[in-house]
């Protein structure tokens, strides 16, 4: 039997580049009929969870908090738009609130990616 060697933690902020790449993809889904696959936010709240947040300058953490508001009301939105049922008046007003979100979301994760990135001092 074969036993792999258990990768070392990669660290909270290297964890946020992935999922902030996840959040990414998400983002570039415009479809109504597309949305539901809702944001992550399992990392950033580790690496709050873990003070990695509080330990970087202030412009990238100001960075990488725009970016997690935009996250979570898109998710807000998008859990919203699912709730209600087709038509024309509230299933529309959702779906479109949901879809701004979702566009509104797109610099602020990639904004705070980029600088994640240059500040761990990765290639892009």
């Amino acid at each position: 039997m074969i036993v792999a060697k258990r990768l070392e933690d990669v660290g909270p902020l290297q964890s946020l580049i992935d999922e902030l790449e996840f959040n990414s993809g998400v983002a570039a889904v415009l479809s109504y009929k597309e949305h539901g696959c809702p944001f992550l936010d399992d990392q950033f709240l580790r690496a709050i969870r873990e003070g990695a947040i509080a330990t970087i300058r202030d412009d990238l953490k100001q960075s990488i908090m725009q970016a997690y508001y935009a996250i979570r009301r898109a998710n807000q939105h998008i859990i919203a738009a699912a709730a209600q049922p087709p038509g024309p008046e509230p299933w529309a007003a959702a779906t479109s609130r949901a879809t701004e979100s979702i566009i509104a979301s797109r610099e602020p994760i990639r904004r705070a990616r980029e600088e994640l990135l240059k500040f761990l001092g990765t290639e892009t």
